[in-house]
């Protein structure tokens, strides 16, 4: 009798937990990844839409534009454009498998097109205008299209949503964040150091910052601010970079000062913030933190002529700015810092990529023509034009080489590493965009089809 009750109420207790599973989806549908990379493995690409661990790749498989997502984004649903991963082989390529083919010939359509060992790791869209994945520990993260509502029920999928899953696929996604601002005017990164993660969110005028996926602190009236960011995670983070620099306007009832801006400092170590510079005189425009200094532009009032120069800094004691270096009296929409080059920098003035050395007093036109630079890396410049990814050597200022030369799709969705490229390209038909990348290691510059696609898509593709 006693042995029948105890069993009675084993069967009861699962069939609760079964029915808390269902009703709150607190228990994942999925069995975890059997394999996968190890704990000590690097990790390379963070931030970008293609990220590695050890020898598996985490991508975007697809581009979704966010306003197509609609009330679609609901996990389980979404295959184009989610969180995949595949392992690599010995040179750091997805696998291909033989086709398959019926008894007239025709490819079978087994939900990939021609890689072995490939899985979705999360059915949300992860490719989208402002795609990042991050892999930290055990733990893979991702941004997606918001999938909430409004008071008219209408999908709000112009905001950013942030989850968290485990790399293995054990358990259920975890919801971190949903900006308060469309995607538009929000920036974001993310960093680890002592064992800790932090989530970093510029959301319009209101800085985020999330520790560990819960402990949040957020400051107001932010007018701009800039994170560190490490691709890889063998690089260490320097003190430097576990700040965040931010700027604020002038507050009639707090400052005594009329003229300029604030510079403010959020240190993530403590999770606080303070001011740290006003002078009465100079506005701050942020561009970036990186090699240990502060880059931005400066206007000062003072001038007779007030113009914005670009600087850097290595930061502020006592209300002091520490060895400023003006880096370019003229101002560009965006700079690129180049490794071991501490006074020259590569610029991108619409009609051409120049190198600018202000020390010397000298630019040199590294391409010309128009061209969206995408990524500085390994001594070379990589950069959109013509809807082709090419690259030109900045050291050497040589010919311009093509990498990709057609299909090239979404300026902002590019990652680049020492080896590798990855890049949004669009299928035959010009309705979809997928994965693909390039083996940098190859003077011919293989190109590969990276993922998984649709059937009607991939009954269009043809063999080359």
């Amino acid at each position: 009798m006693a042995q029948s009750l105890r069993n009675f109420i084993i069967v009861l207790g699962l069939s609760l937990l079964l029915l808390v599973c269902f009703t709150f989806g607190a228990c994942s549908n999925v069995q975890p990844f059997k394999d996968g990379p190890q704990k000590d493995d690097i990790v390379v690409g963070n931030g970008s839409l293609a990220v590695t661990k050890g020898n598996y790749l985490y991508f975007a498989n697809g581009n979704k534009p966010y306003a197509e997502v609609k009330d679609t984004n609901k996990e389980g649903n979404v295959t184009y454009s989610a969180l995949y991963r595949v392992k690599l082989d010995e040179n750091g390529n997805p696998e291909s498998v033989d086709k398959k083919y019926d008894k007239d010939g025709n490819e079978i359509f087994d939900g990939s097109r021609a890689l072995k060992n490939i899985d979705i790791l999360a059915s949300k869209v992860v490719g989208f205008e402002y795609t990042g994945i991050y892999i930290f520990g055990d733990y893979i993260y991702y941004a997606t299209p918001n999938e909430g509502v409004d008071k008219e029920l209408t999908t709000e999928t112009q905001y950013i949503s942030f989850f968290k899953r485990k790399i293995d696929r054990s358990g259920s996604a975890e919801h971190i964040y949903t900006t308060k601002a469309e995607g538009s005017k929000v920036t974001f990164n993310m960093i680890s150091f002592g064992n800790n993660v932090y989530l970093n969110i510029l959301d319009d005028q209101t800085l985020v910052v999330i520790k560990n996926g819960k402990d949040k602190k957020e400051v107001q009236k932010v007018t701009g601010a800039v994170f560190a960011n490490y691709s890889t995670s063998d690089e260490e983070v320097t003190d430097f970079n576990k700040d965040i620099y931010f700027t604020r306007d002038l507050d009639a009832g707090k400052d005594t000062n009329t003229k300029g801006n604030v510079l403010c400092k959020f240190s993530l170590a403590s999770m606080n913030y303070q001011d740290i510079y006003s002078d009465n005189d100079s506005t701050f425009t942020l561009k970036s933190v990186e090699r240990n200094n502060l880059y931005y532009e400066k206007q000062k009032a003072s001038e007779a002529v007030s113009t914005s120069k670009f600087y850097s800094m290595e930061g502020i004691q006592n209300n002091t700015i520490v060895a400023e270096k003006l880096m370019s009296r003229n101002t560009y929409s965006n700079y690129y810092l180049l490794p071991n080059r501490t006074s020259d920098v590569l610029v991108s003035n619409g009609s051409a990529i120049l190198l600018i050395n202000d020390v010397n007093e000298t630019t040199q036109t590294v391409y010309s023509g128009s061209a969206t630079v995408i990524d500085v890396c390994d001594g070379f410049v990589y950069f959109k034009a013509d809807s082709k990814i090419m690259r030109v050597n900045y050291q050497t200022l040589g010919e311009a080489e093509t990498i990709v030369s057609e299909k090239v799709a979404d300026a902002n969705l590019f990652c680049v590493t020492t080896t590798k490229l990855y890049y949004i390209s669009t299928n035959q038909e010009n309705s979809s965009k997928y994965l693909h990348g390039v083996d940098l290691s190859n003077s011919e510059f293989k190109d590969y089809f990276v993922g998984v696609l649709e059937k009607a898509d991939y009954d269009k593709e043809t063999d080359e």
